[in-house]
């Protein structure tokens, strides 16, 4: 049976592969791969899904509708590289081994490419398959000049398409402009995004986050989707404003179309006006978020709180840590410590466990209804 699709088309490719096999000894070597690609295999979770391994590199594939936002791809595939980075370094560090293998693991490293287009899927000999010209325009960018050009190893290729489908206003002009041509294909214009500069900002990045064992509330559900899905309806304003029954969400500090520390939502619950500010932003882990209230009028109070994802075998377990909420004017600290303690408290608790919760699991249930 073959079916037509449209999505991002996405190989992630191990750098340096073909020089550490030949210049190692390869049952260790190969020991060292393999945990690597077990590695990328384990985060190669939807709304990616697999197509194959093909020797060096994992191809897989997204098909339209499966998130709510272009920036979830993104943060998946840097999340890919941050840990094959942590797992290569642990590697090293906790090895004693003197073989060239060992000595060679530094020397790997990974690229990725994204192209949006159309694809068909058929089965072959029992197994799923994906062709069509933009399948051979992606795995046709595996040989490319850009180390050539501009000296990057680690890097993730855009094509234009993919760039487009995102929809992350302003982040192309982020990245570096590259151009290849193929013979049949003719000429593709892409952008590159440095993952080495990327893991080096996030490795100097300070933690904010309330830990469940010093927080004054701790909410603890499960959502039927792995965490970058979770994560996407977790996060997404519009999916935000159903399940904690704002009037209107609305964003501002974006920073290439992208959400992250500096972000601000603002939502309108009738006349109150809460703005929730972004402190920690770590995709599929947690995310720190800050709110600042104004309620009843005159008092303003802050209070931050952690929303933690972790994988589970039927899904995502998602814990919410408050601290304990702040009087702008010190003064009047009393009077929040009065609000939170029987009023405050049952609110934010329904929009969290009551209200929440059970319009996330229709929302996401219904996205993968929709996905199918």
């Amino acid at each position: 049976m073959v079916f037509m699709d449209k999505g991002y088309l996405v190989i992630s490719d191990i750098t340096g592969y073909t020089a550490f096999l030949t210049g190692s000894e390869l049952e260790h070597a190969q020991d060292i791969l393999q945990s690597l690609f077990g590695v990328l295999l384990k985060h190669t979770t939807p709304p990616l899904e697999l197509s194959k391994l093909e020797g060096d590199a994992i191809f897989s594939y997204v098909p339209d509708g499966r998130f709510l936002r272009g920036q979830v791809l993104l943060e998946m595939i840097e999340k890919m590289y941050a840990v094959f980075r942590q797992a290569q370094e642990q590697m090293r560090l906790n090895t004693t081994c003197t073989c060239r293998a060992c000595a060679n693991i530094p020397n790997l490293d990974l690229k990725f490419f994204v192209h949006h287009g159309d694809f068909i899927q058929h089965t072959i000999a029992g197994r799923e398959e994906l062709s069509g010209p933009d399948v051979i325009l992606i795995h046709r960018l595996l040989k490319n000049s850009v180390n050539e050009k501009t000296g990057l190893k680690a890097y993730t290729l855009f094509t234009e398409a993919a760039l487009a489908a995102m929809a992350l206003d302003g982040f192309g002009q982020q990245l570096v402009s590259h151009q290849e041509a193929y013979e049949h294909l003719g000429e593709v214009s892409a952008y590159l995004h440095d993952l080495h500069a990327m893991w080096q900002r996030d490795r100097d990045k300070h933690r904010i986050e309330v830990r469940p064992e010093e927080a004054v509330m701790v909410l603890h559900f499960d959502l039927p989707a792995p965490p970058p899905v979770a994560w996407d309806y977790l996060t997404d304003p519009a999916a935000k404003r159903r399940y904690i029954g704002a009037d209107r969400i609305s964003m501002s500090g974006l920073s290439g179309g992208r959400m992250g520390p500096g972000s601000q939502y603002h939502c309108a619950h009738g006349k109150e006006l809460n703005d929730e500010l972004i402190m920690d932003w770590r995709p599929f882990d947690y995310v720190t978020i800050q709110e600042n209230v104004t309620a009843p009028p005159g008092l303003r109070m802050t209070q931050l709180c952690t929303i933690r994802l972790a994988a589970k075998e039927a899904g995502t377990q998602v814990t919410v840590s408050f601290n304990r909420p702040q009087a702008v004017n010190p003064a009047l600290q009393w009077l929040v410590a009065l609000i939170w303690r029987f009023y405050a408290r049952r609110v934010v608790g329904e929009r969290f466990t009551v209200n929440g919760p059970p319009i996330l699991r229709e929302m996401i249930k219904e996205g993968l209804r929709t996905e199918d």
